[in-house]
Parts: C-alpha cells; sequence; structure tokens
C-alpha cells in the first residue's frame, strides 16, 4: 500500500472535518505552498486501489468552470482511527449527502464553517464543539422517521432548518450561532427567515435542544449585498424586535472571506466583531 504523506494526511483531516472541500478552499488552509501540489497530492490520494478520496464533478456552470468537490471514501476511515493525532468524528457522506441541485449553497457553507474555523484557531484556548449543516446526516426518533439534524421545532408542527448550527467555545465560555445563508435578492424572504428565528428565541427552543442556558444568536450571511442592506432596513424599521438587535449579525459571502472577525453589522447599521 502507497505511502500517505504528511500533506496528504492533512488532507484526509480537512475533508473529515468539512465533509466537502475543493482545491481552492484546500489551498485556504495552508497546507501546501501552491495549487500544484494540492493536485498532486489527491492524485495520490485518489488513485489507489481502495482510493481514499473520492470526488464529484459539475463540469461548466453559467459562472463558468465549477470546482469538484471532493470527499472522504470508506477506506479512509481506517487510515484515519490509525492516526493517534485524529481523535474526533470521521465525517464520511452518505448518499443523501451528495449534491443535486444546491452546488453553490453547499459551497457557501463549507466556506463559512473553514473560515470560522481558521478564525478560531487564531485565538487562544478557542475551538469549535460540534457544528452541523443542514445536510449532515438525519437522525431517527422513536417514530422510525428521520428528522433533519438542525431541525429546531417552533409551533403548530413548524419548524426551520439552520443551514448551519454551530456551538464552540472561547477560554471557558460557549456560544450557539445558528447560521443562514441568503442567495438570491429576495429580501422578503430572508426577513421572514429573521422571524421565524425570533419566534424560535421566544420559544427558546434553540437552547433547550443544545442545552446552552442563554439565546442564541443568529447568522445572516448573504450573496447579495443589496438584498442584505434591504433585510436590515427591514429589521430596524420594526419597533417590535428592537429588543433582538444584539442576537443578529449580517455580512456578504465576500465580506467574510476577507475578514471574518470584523465587520459584522446590526440591524441597526452599526459594525461589529463575531463574538
Amino acid at each position: 500500500m502507497p505511502t500517505i504523506s504528511n500533506g496528504q494526511m492533512k488532507i484526509l483531516e480537512a475533508l473529515s472535518k468539512f465533509t466537502f472541500l475543493t482545491v481552492p478552499l484546500i489551498d485556504a488552509l495552508g497546507i501546501y505552498k501552491n495549487k500544484i501540489s494540492i493536485y498532486r497530492s489527491l492524485k495520490g490520494l485518489k488513485e489507489r486501489s481502495k482510493p481514499l478520496v473520492y470526488s464529484q464533478n459539475f463540469g461548466v456552470h453559467a459562472r463558468g468552470q465549477l470546482h469538484s468537490l471532493l470527499f472522504l471514501s470508506k477506506y479512509a476511515k481506517e487510515i484515519l482511527m490509525d492516526n493517534s493525532h485524529f481523535e474526533k468524528d470521521i465525517n464520511i457522506p452518505s448518499n443523501k449527502t451528495f449534491v443535486s441541485t444546491d452546488y453553490f449553497h453547499r459551497v457557501a457553507n463549507i466556506k463559512t464553517h473553514l473560515y470560522m474555523d481558521l478564525y478560531l484557531q487564531s485565538l487562544e484556548n478557542a475551538a469549535i464543539i460540534f457544528l452541523d449543516y443542514y445536510f449532515s446526516k438525519a437522525s431517527r426518533n422513536e417514530h422510525t422517521y428521520a428528522r433533519a439534524k438542525n431541525r429546531i421545532d417552533l409551533e403548530n408542527d413548524n419548524y426551520i432548518i439552520p443551514d448551519i448550527v454551530n456551538k464552540f467555545h472561547i477560554d471557558k465560555k460557549e456560544y450557539l450561532y445558528l447560521i443562514e445563508i441568503h442567495f438570491g435578492v429576495n429580501s422578503n424572504k430572508a426577513f421572514v427567515q429573521c422571524l421565524q428565528h425570533i419566534k424560535a428565541i421566544d420559544l427558546g427552543t434553540p437552547k433547550k435542544k443544545y442545552q446552552h442556558p442563554k439565546n442564541n444568536r443568529v447568522v445572516f450571511i448573504f450573496e447579495n449585498e443589496s438584498c442584505m442592506n434591504a433585510v436590515i432596513k427591514k429589521m430596524n424599521s420594526n419597533a417590535d424586535i428592537k429588543k433582538y438587535l444584539n442576537l443578529f449579525l449580517f455580512k456578504t459571502l465576500d465580506s467574510m472571506q476577507d475578514d471574518f472577525a470584523n465587520n459584522w453589522k446590526k440591524f441597526d447599521g452599526s459594525s461589529c466583531g463575531f463574538i
């Protein structure tokens, strides 16, 4: 069996952490100095009698060539378990988590996770406790039907499924953030989502489900800046929700990538940090 280099092992660990990655996202992790080395490393992980990495290809889109999504094969699990430095759950996608029509939304979720993780790594005594995506493996309840892992119940059988549910700690303080990633220009849709999150906060269902002592924060990340500004305006003009000001954060995807820690917006237009 071909040996696995240190860099290749880091790629396997990253794929387990983030579930899916593209070559540009691996590049953002700084495992190798250039993309040529990444492609060479991936070739060695794919071209084995028992491949450790698979890829899902998408071809050309109106936005241009789409990067393949990389993910672990079942053969990677034993390799990772044998690595004494790797103690976390190993995320190997099931058939239900493969991408069909949500490529850009999926990549934006992974990107958000990645830049959040890099930000927390830059701090002292900080780390993600858990992070679940909207496509994370569903669990079965006593009625034997599957529910989305991120499902947050509201009232009258209504519920929301945040794109990301994330708990992390800085020093000994824990934080619970529910994250939505919004594509397109439909500000009314995003505003209604904000109101649904407020309902969840009022009911206390997120903090009950995740055993968190305080109300969660809600993070909205937008592809379109004008849509974000329209939602902020709608939120700020509603006097009934002023008291939730410190529980909501807004940012664009591009801005998040440029500076994750700073320049988040509250719905009164003021700027603040992620924490």
